[in-house]
């Protein structure tokens, strides 16, 4: 994180609680980028994601947020199949019971981002401590962390799966399908994933309106994140393809991730605020105002 970032989070973090939501998410919006949100006549991509957080709130928002209510429309389009299978579901992290949970597992809250419990080996795990996290986790609004609204209207809950089919979380590459009115523009190949939830990424995919054909290629369109490593195309590229596209078929912007491991296919979850919005601190002006194109709110009715 660079010394701006740092600026900017301390600020909003001592500050941040005096400002209304939107007038917080302007404000550090301009620390950020020297330019004031547009969302009167919205001309970049970040424009438009940050139209869409505060005047398009339908509840299929909120439940496909749901890290748990999202299996649900997974399955109604016809992927249940994709679903890593649950082993359990609780309201309060004292009530689970490690003992019969498998020896690898993951935890995480439904309603935010980056609470994630991911255990390896469960006799490493500190067990009072990942209780103490998932507690903490469950009493934060992520609504009014970054004024992500759709997050307000979801339950908290803890939600338990079982372990993907690989060694380590480092093994793991996840696949973000960046889709715009059901079609996916392009794709980040998250790699290098840390516990932390950190990880590396690299654009690829450019999507060719005039041909209707996807390059497998990455792109330079991100600022400060060159790609540093080349990934082949995976042999299922074509059916995430039409996964993402069904999934995302309903929404002005969606980002649908996917795994891909031994050739099986994995639902992860649906992003409408990809890094809460801050798409600005990852990819350049010129390629958000392309993106900015692929979204038409002329189609969208305004729902809070």
């Amino acid at each position: 994180m660079n010394i701006k970032r740092i600026i900017i989070s301390q600020f909003i973090k001592y500050f941040g609680n005096i400002i209304s939501g939107n007038h917080k998410e302007e404000l550090e919006y301009y620390l950020r980028t020297n330019r004031r949100l547009n969302l009167t006549n919205p001309t970049l991509w970040d424009d438009k994601l940050y139209w869409l957080n505060r005047y398009w709130l339908p509840k299929i928002k909120s439940d496909c947020a749901d890290k748990l209510l999202v299996r649900n429309y997974v399955t109604k389009k016809g992927y249940a199949n994709l679903l890593i299978p649950l082993i359990g579901v609780w309201d309060n992290a004292n009530d689970i019971n490690f003992n019969t949970l498998p020896n690898k597992f993951a935890l995480k809250c439904n309603h935010g981002c980056a609470c994630n419990i991911i255990c390896t080996d469960k006799t490493k795990l500190d067990i009072n401590d990942a209780r103490t996290k998932l507690n903490h986790w469950l009493k934060q609004d992520f609504s009014k962390v970054c004024n992500e609204k759709h997050y307000a209207a979801i339950q908290p809950k803890i939600v338990g799966e079982q372990f993907l089919p690989i060694n380590s979380v480092s093994d793991i590459v996840e696949y973000k399908f960046m889709c715009f009115h059901g079609t996916p523009m392009f794709v980040d190949i998250c790699y290098n994933r840390q516990e932390t939830h950190d990880c590396n990424s690299v654009p690829y995919c450019v999507y060719n309106n005039k041909s209707n054909k996807y390059t497998w290629i990455p792109h330079h369109d991100k600022k400060n994140n060159c790609p540093t490593r080349t990934f082949d195309k995976p042999e299922r590229f074509e059916e995430m393809i039409e996964i993402a596209q069904k999934l995302s078929s309903y929404f002005p912007f969606v980002r649908v991730d996917l795994y891909c491991i031994n050739n099986s296919i994995y639902f992860s979850e649906l992003t409408f605020t990809p890094t809460a919005n801050r798409v600005d601190w990852e990819y350049t002006i010129e390629f958000r105002k392309q993106m900015a194109q692929y979204i038409d709110l002329s189609k969208v009715e305004i729902t809070k």
